[in-house]
């Protein structure tokens, strides 16, 4: 293209066009391969990952895919405006308008997206064989990537070896091994001796240093999946056994699980005692880490650099996966809750519950009993969390139509209800749909609906709260005023957390005095989160307060 710069590049050949590969996502046999294709999303990923047994839907997403590598323009060249420095060899790619590459070492059957406003900057010993790059990615320091595709602000780097991937927009691999794994936003992994095989994490994950996470150490082939929901955060040198499971929010501590973990309950933390028995504290982020999870939600919608938003990525904490695994969670423990007593009527009664210090529980350990502490505190964290959502939906007017919305699927981030996803599917397999934009075009759709769906979900949750079908407006008014309790909890608990860091006597004694410590961290009053945090939730507080009516028995105004 014109206005290019290049300087000391060695082979740049375009006799062969881009080609066809597939990832194998998500479990090293193969089984899970997606067809990757310039545009695809993480919901694309991750809809061709699933549903593997539907042999027409298989074979008419591979149609779409192909169609969309057949049409996209794609053809090897260096796109006007590009800057090439020192480049060894470029093997049928498409290098897009605006990019930087400097010292390259190969790239080969690649294409690199990119644009003024959002440029792709590889640099330094990089390799790439098989991937696609959306735009502003940085690729640099000896990384390798090999089967790759990614969204928009993948920043990969400092000797990452990356294979069979999909990586989900503002992610950060640095460093470690990545092979087949399905990672949706915001995926955080940057230190050199840890690695993560054959999984799928429903993003805002973070991957600590000695994490060893892989399937073909612990199984009689390379077959193995593990599945986490958003929030994931395995510990400092935690390695676990496919196939396991883990809920939204899962905090786990520093252990070697030898045995396979189905962990149902959302904002857990899980470790081993002394005996060697896995111990879940269910909601231990609501008692004890309420800044971080407070804090996740504020940042991510702050690191959201994306040029482009095809997907409506959910960052708050109290999303349909959390909701409805604390409903499954209120569920789990029924056995300890008094009959005939609404759930919402326990929050001016808590005593009503009677619950040991902990229980034994089969099911969420490969042939053990886990033990899971305070269930009582459990049940009360997933009561208060649920009225706290309801109340602050019911603050938004009521959509105007009433629409089922109890199950839901993470679409690489954003969730769509179970009912429209279904038909999706069925408009693929039948062959409706005839290319991905149109399927790009059902989730803008699904985007726009969102809010609504969330108020079916709010209004399904009020039920299983109150015990009731239709709700009155002192119902819904009650549910609000209980919310701004909730609120205030947040609130204070957000600061009292944080207040720990600053209070604790050893961290301390680095410091000559509280000046100098103040002049290192900053103050409690200088934090921009708890200001925001503290701003946002005292106006909800007061409208969760106000007077004014919200409406008849069905909602409308």
């Amino acid at each position: 293209g014109h206005d290019c710069t290049l300087f000391n590049t060695g082979i740049i050949d375009g006799r062969k066009p881009f080609g066809e590969f597939s990832i194998k996502v998500s479990n090293e046999n193969g089984g899970r391969a997606v067809i990757a294709f310039p545009g695809m999303n993480s919901a694309d990923a991750w809809l061709q990952s699933q549903y593997k047994d539907d042999t027409s839907l298989q074979q008419n997403m591979q149609i779409l895919a192909r169609k969309a590598i057949s049409s996209f323009d794609g053809r090897p060249a260096i796109a006007p405006f590009c800057r090439l420095l020192n480049c060894q060899a470029i093997h049928s790619s498409h290098i897009g308008p605006h990019a930087r590459l400097e010292n390259i070492l190969s790239i080969k059957n690649s294409v690199i997206l990119s644009s003024a406003a959002a440029p792709a900057i590889l640099v330094n010993g990089v390799i790439l064989e098989d991937v696609i790059l959306e735009k502003q990615n940085t690729v640099k320091n000896h990384t390798v990537l090999l089967r790759v595709a990614t969204e928009e602000n993948v920043h990969m780097e400092n000797g990452a070896r990356i294979t069979d991937c999909f990586i989900g927009a503002n992610s950060t691999i640095a460093c470690g091994e990545s092979v087949s794994n399905l990672l949706f936003a915001f995926h955080e992994q940057h230190h050199n001796n840890s690695f993560l095989i054959a999984t799928q994490t429903g993003g805002q994950c973070n991957i600590a240093a000695g994490a060893t996470i892989g399937s073909n150490h612990n199984s009689r082939a390379a077959d193995g999946e593990l599945i986490a929901g958003r929030g994931f955060w395995p510990g400092l040198e935690t390695d676990f056994k496919h196939n396991s499971r883990f809920a939204s929010f899962t905090l786990v501590a520093k252990s070697s699980f030898d045995k396979e973990l189905d962990i149902p309950l959302p904002f857990s933390l899980v470790s081993k005692n002394s005996d060697g028995r896995v111990v879940i504290y269910p909601a231990y982020w609501y008692y004890y880490n309420l800044y971080a999870l407070a804090r996740n939600t504020w940042k991510f919608s702050r690191r959201d650099k994306r040029t482009a938003k095809p997907l409506l990525i959910e960052t708050d904490f109290l999303g349909p996966d959390s909701l409805i695994e604390m409903m499954e969670g209120i569920r789990f423990f029924k056995e300890f809750l008094p009959a005939n007593i609404p759930l919402m009527e326990l929050m001016k009664n808590p005593d009503q519950i009677k619950a040991p210090k902990f229980i034994e529980a089969e099911g969420l350990v490969y042939k053990e009993k886990a033990l899971i502490l305070n269930p009582r505190k459990a049940l009360l964290a997933y009561i208060r969390l649920l009225i706290f959502f309801c109340g602050r939906t019911f603050l938004s007017p009521f959509p105007g139509k009433s629409l089922p919305a109890e199950g839901w699927e993470n679409f690489g981030g954003q969730f769509i209800p179970a009912h429209e996803a279904a038909a999706l599917r069925d408009r693929i397999r039948d062959g409706r749909i005839r290319n991905w934009e149109e399927v790009h075009a059902f989730y803008v759709e699904q985007a726009r609906d969102y809010p609504a769906y969330l108020y079916a979900l709010a209004g399904h949750i009020a039920s299983f709260l109150t015990g009731k079908s239709e709700l009155s407006a002192r119902e819904r008014r009650r549910l609000r005023l209980l919310a701004a309790d909730v609120a205030g909890e947040l609130l204070n608990g957000a600061r009292n957390s944080r207040e720990k860091d600053f209070e604790n006597l050893f961290r301390k004694k680095s410091y000559r005095g509280r000046d100098e410590m103040n002049a290192v961290l900053g103050t409690m009053e200088q934090d921009p989160f708890l200001k925001s945090y503290h701003e946002s939730m005292t106006q909800l507080i007061l409208a969760l307060n106000s007077n004014e009516p919200y409406g008849d028995g069905n909602g409308e105004t």
